[in-house]
Parts: structure tokens; sequence; C-alpha cells
């Protein structure tokens, strides 16, 4: 429930949509639709939807004419990802007015006391009240006792309980010959139980009735505080709490400050002396390792390191060559393979081709004439690729041709970059070619 709402009030309600499948904030397929309930009846009241950011919307509606106790309620329906839903979004309860549009109740004119209804301020001399709590002593608390019902125990109902405790004594001494006259003594009886009940008053009632009376009392003190009695309880309390004067704290940063000079003083004038007995003490405390407690160190698990380093520097020859023997084989190495490159450069085609045997150029031409036109194209050897080559030949040959008009297009093996074009020139007159054969 949103609380208590009037007849035209104007109300705003905020609801979200998610999708069904995710739960995630979602816009609706369109824009929701809401309806006014009272009661559980659709009202013709307008609700207007806005739609917020996404997945949330603001409903707005101007409530209609309501009576006290009308239960107001705001459906919305909506649809989100083709999946339709509906549901409450707001429920309030009618009322005539609000509680913030009651008048405070402020003043003497709300505080009354009793069925006439005076005012705080007029009750009047309270120290009469004061003067009548100082005269209840516990007797005549007990004569309020005797009070039934507000009213004093007289005499003369006193006098009428004697009398009926008589007749019922009287009829009771009769009732032991008749069933009829023991049966009027315990009506008697019961008549006679209620009268006593009637004139008597709890002690625990009195005791309430001074309790109200106290209380009245105190109310009327405080509505009477004047300005200086305030006052004069605020300075009781600063007093009670005896806060630290200016002079004290004065005093008190003083010694302190006095405490730290002192210990810096005591810092600059460090003697040699105190500096070394400083610093022996705090090697006491250090307990550096004595020589026995180095010797007693387990030094195996070194051991087993340096053994295995001495495994491998076992190995090396007695007299390994020195660096200069080194470079001196580099530089003979060095020599051999220029001389050798040398011999190769001098080699003649002829020689190659007839040192080239009957397999060697088989397994040469299969490559030349096996390799794919898209490698040799690739191929950072030879010249820069050109329709007037060899390959360019062959590529009429294999790749795409396209003739548009008197334009010959040769393509390159992708079918779509063109390698180079050629211009045709065609005669009517001519014969058409119908075919080739190799002869």
């Amino acid at each position: 429930m949103a609380g208590i709402v009037k007849s035209g009030q104007s109300v705003t309600a905020v609801f979200v949509t998610s999708s069904p499948a995710t739960g995630a904030a979602t816009s609706a397929d369109s824009t929701p639709s809401g309806t006014l309930y009272v009661n559980g009846t659709a009202n013709a009241a307008s609700v207007t939807v806005t739609n917020v950011t996404t997945g949330r919307y603001k409903a707005a509606v101007t409530l209609p004419s309501l009576s006290a106790g009308d239960v107001v309620d705001l459906h919305v329906a909506a649809t989100v990802g083709g999946v339709a839903g509906a549901g409450i979004v707001w429920s309030a309860i009618g009322d005539t007015q609000r509680i913030s549009d009651s008048v405070a109740q402020t003043g003497d004119n709300y505080a009354r006391i009793g069925a006439a209804g005076v005012g705080l301020t007029a009750v009047g001399d309270t120290s009469g009240t004061t003067t009548l709590l100082s005269r209840l002593s516990a007797t005549r608390a007990g004569y309020l006792d005797n009070l039934s019902g507000g009213a004093v125990a007289l005499s003369s109902s006193l006098t009428s309980a004697a009398a009926d405790i008589t007749t019922i004594l009287g009829r009771v001494t009769a009732a032991v010959a008749t069933a009829t006259g023991l049966s009027a003594a315990q009506a008697d009886l019961t008549t006679l139980l209620s009268r006593i009940t009637g004139l008597l008053q709890t002690k625990a009632e009195a005791d309430t009735a001074h309790g109200l009376l106290a209380t009245a009392a105190s109310v009327a003190a405080l509505n009477n505080l004047s300005s200086a009695q305030a006052q004069a309880a605020a300075a009781a309390a600063l007093t009670a709490y005896d806060p630290p004067t200016h002079a004290e704290m004065t005093a008190e940063l003083a010694t302190a400050d006095d405490a730290t000079l002192a210990a810096i003083a005591a810092l600059n004038n460090l003697s040699s002396a105190d500096a070394q007995a400083a610093a022996q003490a705090a090697l006491v405390a250090y307990d550096a390792a004595t020589g026995a407690d180095v010797a007693n160190v387990d030094l195996s698990p070194v051991q087993t390191v340096v053994d295995a380093i001495k495994a491998k520097t076992d190995n090396l020859p007695s007299d390994p060559a020195d660096q200069s023997q080194v470079e001196a084989a580099i530089t003979a190495a060095q020599g051999a393979l220029a001389i050798l490159i040398g011999a190769l450069n001098d080699i003649a085609g002829s020689d190659v081709w007839a040192a080239m045997d009957d397999a060697s150029a088989d397994k040469l031409a299969d490559h030349v004439l096996r390799r794919s036109w898209a490698n040799a194209a690739a191929s950072a050897n030879g010249d820069t690729l050109d329709f007037r080559s060899l390959l360019g030949a062959v590529a009429k040959l294999v790749n795409r041709i396209e003739i548009v008009g008197s334009t010959l297009t040769v393509y390159e093996n992708d079918d779509t970059t063109a390698l180079g074009t050629q211009t045709l020139a065609s005669d009517p007159a001519a014969d058409p070619v119908t075919g080739a054969t190799t002869n």
C-alpha cells in the first residue's frame, strides 16, 4: 500500500518491464496501457503512461471522487518480446483528507482538561493541588478505598445493607423448614454481595487517582516555567559538567611541551659513553652468531653443489687451446671457403650443361612445365611480372579471358585482376574459323 490518498489527488507510479528470456530491463513492444480500479471495479479516470528510459515507465492519473475506506489500485498491461503480462503497480486507501492536510494541534486550544475543556494555562492555582497531595495521608487514602464509582459510601447505604443482612439471617433460620425460604435466602445473599462490591473500591484505584493528580501538577509546573528558571537549570547543568577552563588547558599544554623539550635536550647532550652504552645494549639485544654457532652450521647442501661443479670442470683438458689458436683455425677455414666460392664462380654454363645428365634435365623440365602460374607470378626471381613475357603468354592460355567490343582482356590466376589487354581486328567477309587440328 502507498498510504492514504484523497479525491482529486495526482498520483504518479514508476514501473519497469523486462525481457521474459533474460530478465534484463527491456522496453515494451508498444506503450503499456493503464487502468485505475476502485474497490475492484475499473474506473474511467485517464491513466497516462510515459517511457522514461529503457525498460522504465511512469503512469500518472488524477484520482476520482473517493469515499473513506475505498481501495484504489493502478493496473498496467504490457507486451515485451511478444509475451503479454499485467499487474498492479500501485495501491492505496482512500480517505476524505490526508494526515498532512490536518491542522497542527498546537497551542492552548488543544491542551484541555476536564469535560468543560479548560486550557492548561487556565488551570488556576496549582499550589492548591500540591497542598492537597501533602495532606493526603495513609489514613485519608484508606477513606478513598471506600469510594464506589466515585460516590461516597453513605451511612444510609450501610444501614440498608445491615437491614438486608438481618432479613437474610431470619430467612435462613426459617429456611430449615421450607425449600422456598432457602431459595429466597440464596437470592438475598447474591443481592447483598453485589451491593457490598459496589460500595468498595480497591487501594490500587486510589493510588491511580493519586498519580493522576501528581501528573497534572507536574504538567502545570512545566507550562508555568519562566525564562529565568530555564536559564538557572542550564547553568546548573554546566556547573555539574565542569569543563576545563582556558587557563587549565594552557597549563596542561605547557607541561606537555616542557616534557617534550626536556627529551630533546637529553638527546642533544648525549655523551660518547652514553652512545657506546646504547650501542652495546643494542648488540646484546641483537644476539649475533658466535664462532661456535657458525661451526655448527650444516654446509652439506652447499657441498653438494660444489661437487656437481667440480665433476664438470674435471672433464676439461689439462692444456686447453688458447684464444690465438682458435682465431688461427677460423682464419684458415675462411680462406678455404673463399677458394671454393671462387671456383664455383669460374664454372661456365657449358660446363653445367655438360655435367647435367638426362635424368637431371628431365627433372628440371618437369618442374618448369608443372609449376603453377600463381607460384611463378609470386616469385621474387626474374623480371617484374609483365604481360609481354612467356608467363603472360601462358596466362592467355590458362587464365580467364574476356572480349568486350574490340578489346581482349587477360586476367591473372584469380580471374579478377587484369594482367593485360589486346585490341582485336575483325573482318566480316573473312571465313569463320570452325576448328583446329594438329598435323
